[in-house]
């Protein structure tokens, strides 16, 4: 996994989180975890997979409302025309350690993971 440098986060809490993100579990997340893409443009899609339940995408969508601030929403794509409403998540970069060691992840500030994932989010690459 690519590091990330100060200037890099720095970018991110300014522009918004575009790439690929993965749990940040260690050696654990090629067992079971998210994975999740923001384009630019404002979409993206959260893979989850396990072995109990399988693999599952949910598309979303996402705007920066200010630094550090973002907004997300669930993309239903079954006909209906319901809109969810925006999520706010307040953004922050902290040390997590694991079995791969210490490494930078995306949480949001107070919670231990990211938006509806359990654990924070390992930067993996650009989008592809």
């Amino acid at each position: 996994m690519q590091g990330m440098n100060a200037e890099h986060r720095s970018h991110i809490l300014l522009r918004g989180p575009v790439g690929r993100w993965q749990s940040a579990l260690g050696t654990a997340a090629g067992l079971t975890g998210d994975r999740i893409e923001f384009h630019d443009g404002g979409r993206g899609v959260l893979h989850s997979w396990s072995p109990a339940f399988g693999q599952e995408a949910l598309p979303f969508e996402w705007r920066m409302q200010a630094p550090g601030h973002l907004l997300v929403r669930q993309i239903y794509d079954d006909g209906d025309d319901e809109v969810e409403a925006w999520t706010g998540l307040e953004l922050e970069f902290r040390e997590r350690a694991s079995d791969l060691g210490a490494q930078m992840v995306l949480a949001e500030k107070g919670a231990e993971g990211f938006w509806l994932m359990l654990d924070p989010l390992a930067w993996v690459g650009p989008p592809q």
